[in-house]
């Protein structure tokens, strides 16, 4: 998903990310922060995901395994990027 989608879809539900965070006694940026930034939290994408009915993996596709559906480390990521690039 867009990010831009993803905040859009939190702002209907919940007026603002940092309405979400407070409802969970977050940090008031850490919607917003798991959002923009791959390997920020986990914790934080689970909340964000239930929060508008979808998977991680449906909104982040590329920060997780996609035959397994687990979170990738950022290495992996890098190596998959560099793969898919033919580097």
């Amino acid at each position: 998903m867009n990010p831009e989608d993803v905040r859009a879809e939190v702002r209907k539900r919940f007026g603002s990310m940092s309405e979400l965070s407070r409802q969970h006694n977050l940090n008031p940026k850490a919607v917003s922060s798991a959002i923009s930034r791959a390997g920020y939290s986990r914790r934080v994408e689970k909340i964000i995901a239930r929060a508008i009915n979808k998977r991680p993996q449906t909104i982040w596709p590329a920060r997780y395994d996609p035959r397994t559906g687990q979170p990738l480390s950022f290495q992996a990521r890098v190596q998959m990027k560099r793969s898919r690039a033919g580097v």
